[in-house]
């Protein structure tokens, strides 16, 4: 039976991350290759993505570690790494939309509060029937909690709802709290996923008038 609803990871599936705004960054500041990999491994970091501090505020935390680690010069990596959004893939995008005609679509991602202007910034803010983080939930995947806030907003039973998400541990949270769900390893196995959940990729033929 189709599903009432897909629901889709960001990153990863319709959004990467080549980090070349952290690797431009540390160049300018002078500092070590990688260097801006601590940001994810702060506590801050954490905090962010269940909403108790805000992207900002983390931020600020990821420019305060570096200098501590580094010294002054180091905030001079901060406007480069933050600059960089990550990249929209096109493929994907358009399999979205073209499933978005039969089903709707929704987004569950881990992440901060950035979130909304980021879609706002790849001009992608409207390519969803709604976008849920783990920042404004207050709960983070593989939480059952979290897929279980994304069915009574919407109001359909998890077990109408297809997941995928390039993560394991987040598909068997998924399944655990009653989804049906697949890992994601590409826009080709994509494809043949919504083709096996009885999901056109063609527009609905509409009668003539």
């Amino acid at each position: 039976m189709t599903p009432g609803l897909l629901l889709l990871d960001l990153d990863g599936l319709i959004r990467h991350w080549r980090d070349s705004g952290a690797r431009e960054g540390e160049r300018l500041a002078g500092l070590p290759e990688g260097a801006l990999e601590t940001a994810y491994s702060l506590p801050e970091y954490e905090l962010a993505q269940l909403g108790v501090l805000t992207d900002q505020e983390w931020a600020d935390a990821v420019r305060d570690h570096l200098i501590s680690q580094h010294g002054p010069a180091a905030r001079t990596a901060i406007p480069a790494w933050r600059a960089d959004r990550g990249q929209i893939d096109q493929q994907m995008l358009a399999l979205v939309q073209a499933a978005r005609q039969h089903v709707p679509v929704a987004i569950l991602s881990n992440t901060t509060s950035a979130l909304p202007a980021d879609l706002r910034l790849h001009g992608i803010s409207g390519a969803f029937d709604a976008v849920f983080t783990s920042a404004g939930l207050g709960v983070a995947k593989p939480a059952p909690a979290a897929y279980r806030a994304v069915a009574t907003t919407m109001g359909i039973s998890p077990g109408r709802i297809f997941f995928t998400d390039d993560e394991l541990i987040h598909v068997r949270g998924a399944r655990h709290a009653g989804l049906q769900a697949s890992q994601f390893t590409g826009p080709g196995q994509f494809s043949a996923t919504l083709a096996s959940l009885g999901v056109p990729l063609t527009a609905p033929v509409r009668a003539a008038a």
